[in-house]
């Protein structure tokens, strides 16, 4: 009730001139709502528990011991996880999550909002799944400043995809993370498009950039040279004298091969570097979730036999992506809750032949090439779907993994289909 409270206030002061897109706002908060309690029936009643019931249990240990020694309870909760204290390693070892960060991070957020859900196990989710509607309200403003009249899809796009909403409400990395990217693209869109409201979007780009790199850090991977290329295809764009947009181009290309030349030694590190990891990472999935699907009978998926070199690992690039994007296939979901994601794969793929047989493919690419927010959806979706599509190899991970690139994908279909239907109706054919 304090959630729906906070949500229609908001509704009335900031969104009562009739906008159309605030109408999704209370029944996008609502729909979440109702899929964090989903959420919560499943692992409770279903599963029997799981990592959101582990996250709240350790999150209660600290609760708990807050109110016979905040001290001691501040002092683990500050602390870098990991960090042994003689002081504090008796209620450290009572926190299996405490040895990662990623993990006591939100064992940490999690006791926090005890503070104010009274430590009640669904009360804490819905206050989740509020944070997570806070970030897809971002992104969906963002989506409907660049296209004003597709308020109705980008709102079905943005909220109404079932595995965001399930997976993307609970106490969860997938929940902080998705709502951390929706008010990064947010703040993003504010500070180098609009070029308003500075401090503020200073302030939410730090604090969402070190959240995603503290719990998912590949998403960072996927978005950042996305929107840079977004900011800079706009900022270009904007440009009307030629000769300056050719003399910036030209002046950036030159400086970039020169940085390129004095780091080659640093960026061949690099690169080598954060390949090795994501190899290291990508083996361990697929042994972890292929001993799943083998012994444990969850359901699995292998993109055949891989060769672990870059030539080896892009070979498989149309395959992860399509296991990301658009299955499990029907015939390949084994409980009700794999085929509600099944019927999600499915719908995408049609939804994306039917773009694809009504504009056609070179249109199709032309659109994304020549739209730089259409480019930003392009190719994070592809970075990132490609990524957890080519480690994660169970559909029971793939589903909850995959969540922040769907918005991003469906929003991209529905405007390429808008592009393209309004050059039809001004009679413009190229």
């Amino acid at each position: 009730m304090v959630v729906i409270g906070v949500g229609l206030t908001i509704r009335h002061l900031y969104y009562r001139n009739g906008e159309p897109y605030a109408r999704f706002f209370m029944p996008g908060l609502l729909l979440k709502i109702a899929g964090v309690l989903g959420f919560c029936a499943i692992y409770k009643f279903y599963y029997g528990g799981g990592d959101t019931t582990a996250y709240f249990d350790f999150g209660t240990i600290l609760y708990n011991r807050f109110f016979e020694q905040p001290n001691l309870v501040w002092q683990v909760w500050s602390a870098a996880a990991g960090t042994i204290n003689s002081k504090t390693i008796a209620l450290t070892n009572q926190l299996p999550f405490y040895a990662k960060e990623n993990t006591f991070m939100v064992v940490r957020i999690t006791a926090l909002i005890g503070l104010l859900s009274g430590n009640s196990f669904w009360a804490t989710s819905v206050y989740f799944a509020a944070f997570s509607f806070s970030g897809a309200w971002a992104m969906y403003r963002v989506f409907t400043h660049w296209y004003p009249a597709l308020y109705k899809p980008l709102g079905y796009a943005v909220f109404a995809l079932p595995s965001v909403v399930f997976w993307g409400s609970g106490i969860l990395k997938d929940t902080i993370a998705l709502s951390s990217l929706g008010w990064l693209l947010w703040a993003l869109h504010q500070l180098f498009i609009q070029k308003r409201h500075f401090l503020l979007s200073g302030c939410i780009i730090w604090v969402s950039v070190y959240l995603i790199s503290v719990l998912k850090a590949y998403i960072l991977l996927g978005f950042l040279p996305a929107a840079t290329f977004w900011i800079l295809g706009y900022n270009l764009g904007s440009l009307t004298d030629v000769r300056l947009k050719t003399f910036i181009v030209i002046l950036s290309m030159v400086a970039l091969g020169a940085y390129s030349y004095t780091q080659s030694g640093a960026l061949s590190t690099l690169v080598d570097k954060f390949f090795q990891q994501f190899v290291k990472m990508a083996i361990g999935f697929q042994s972890w979730h292929s001993f799943l699907a083998e012994e444990r009978g969850q359901t699995g998926y292998s993109l055949g036999e891989v060769t672990f070199t870059p030539l080896g690992i892009l070979s498989k690039f149309p395959a992860a992506v399509n296991v990301t994007l658009f299955r499990p296939y029907l015939f390949e979901a084994r409980n009700p809750v794999a085929m509600i994601t099944a019927l999600e794969s499915a719908f995408m793929l049609l939804f994306t032949l039917y773009v694809l047989f009504v504009v056609g493919l070179r249109r199709f690419f032309g659109y994304i090439f020549g739209r730089p927010e259409i480019l930003l959806c392009f190719i994070f979706t592809m970075i990132f779907a490609f990524s957890v599509g080519f480690s994660s190899y169970n559909f029971g991970a793939l589903a909850r993994y995959k969540i922040p690139c769907l918005p991003f994908y469906a929003a991209m279909l529905v405007m390429i289909l808008h592009c393209h239907r309004l050059r039809f109706s001004r009679g413009v054919l190229t």
